[in-house]
């Protein structure tokens, strides 16, 4: 839903060559072939079983476009924007809900911008993630995205320590955050493969936190196909404490896997790198220094070098 829907096309497009113009709208951009149809002087056709039908209780106009700057690099190219104090997107089968002042998808690059006029106005909802910055862009079919600017993102899930209760954890970054996925599966459950966040990046969950420059989680499928945290690298300044310790290093890398406990079915850190500037400070007051430092938490091993 949104208060304005602005449509740019081109009648000089390719497929109005051989093609009645309602027909043509439906092949070249089947989701507004209804109100472009209408706004031609053409018969509407009925929306097909993969086509969007769009309805506005306003005026629908049809004008030329007078600047250069707006019009879509070539004739078979399409720009869509939809405005309003609060756009609203709801997708079930993806279980996203987004919402901002602002949408624009481009056929040319096939590029979805939500934008919004407020630092945290573009809010994205799934199952268990909540993401709120200014701007956010995604390519489906090149499998890439961004969070630009700063934002915030809440991740949630059932308590290790409490089944009635929900764990949350926060992720608060101030450059932006980039997106890599699986172009086959552009959906958070099984096609995420990469996030990166960058800029005085901090994390707090119920285990402890982490604060760096540059944090990178990577994903893999797990078995039922849903994207599992793999690997985690973080770099800059790196800062990890729980109630146990807190480690500081120039560079973090950890490999992660299903939680062995029966307690939960999370996830859990299986071993751990760090190297550059290594201290730790123990509970108990302890400190050491190293140049690198190797952890398995398997055998509940850590071992200092230099």
């Amino acid at each position: 839903t949104a208060d304005d829907m602005h449509v740019v096309f081109s009648l000089e497009s390719g497929a109005f060559e051989d093609t009645p113009p309602a027909t043509a709208l439906r092949t070249t951009a089947p989701t507004l072939a209804w109100m472009a149809s209408a706004a031609i002087g053409a018969p509407p056709l009925p929306p097909s079983h993969e086509e969007v039908l769009i309805t506005c209780k306003g005026p629908l106009t049809m004008v030329p476009l007078e600047k250069d700057a707006e019009i879509p690099p070539t004739a078979d190219d399409i720009r869509l924007e939809l405005r309003g104090e609060n756009v609203h997107i709801n997708d079930p089968e993806q279980n996203l809900d987004a919402r901002c002042a602002l949408l624009t998808y481009r056929s040319e690059t096939e590029r979805f911008d939500l934008t919004a006029t407020t630092p945290r106005g573009v809010v994205l909802t799934s199952k268990d993630l909540r993401i709120e910055n200014a701007h956010t862009w995604v390519r489906p079919d090149a499998g890439i995205g961004a969070v630009e600017g700063s934002g915030k993102a809440s991740l949630s899930e059932i308590s290790k320590t409490d089944s009635s209760g929900i764990d949350t954890t926060t992720i608060t970054w101030q450059r932006r955050v980039d997106l890599a996925f699986d172009p086959s599966r552009p959906d958070a459950e099984g096609g995420l493969r990469t996030t990166r966040f960058l800029d005085q990046v901090s994390v707090q969950s119920p285990d402890g936190t982490i604060d760096g420059e540059d944090l990178e989680m990577h994903f893999a499928p797990d078995e039922s196909g849903k994207a599992a945290p793999d690997r985690f690298i973080g770099r800059g300044g790196i800062r990890a404490s729980s109630d146990e310790q807190i480690l500081w290093a120039d560079e973090l890398r950890a490999t992660l896997g299903p939680s062995t406990s029966v307690q939960t079915d999370g996830i859990e850190v299986q071993n751990v790198h760090a190297k550059g500037n290594v201290q730790v400070l123990l509970a108990d007051g302890a400190r050491a220094w190293a140049d690198q430092l190797h952890g398995d938490a398997a055998q509940e091993e850590v071992e200092l070098i230099g």
